[in-house]
């Protein structure tokens, strides 16, 4: 809503030695609505196709990174967008 406050979903934790990172949103159909490579930058709830602020609901959220000396990490969760 704009307001500061929880207006950008991203992951936190420690980064330093991130090597590989890639974040996606996908909708309940399955769509890619968001992707970075760059764990410093967040989802602001915006489809990236058309800029448009997603409807309200459950988005898919797929992590996967690679730190120095391990191996590749990957994790889903559910994202809810409130506005």
């Amino acid at each position: 809503n704009g307001d500061g406050v929880n207006d950008i979903f991203k992951g936190k934790g420690f980064l330093e030695n991130i090597e590989s990172f890639e974040m996606m949103i996908f909708n309940r159909w399955g769509q890619l609505i968001f992707q970075t490579n760059n764990p410093e930058i967040g989802w602001d709830g915006k489809n990236i196709k058309t800029g448009k602020l997603a409807p309200q609901g459950v988005y898919n959220c797929w992590v996967k990174y690679k730190a120095a000396r391990k191996s590749l990490q990957e994790m889903q969760q559910a994202v809810v967008l409130v506005k």
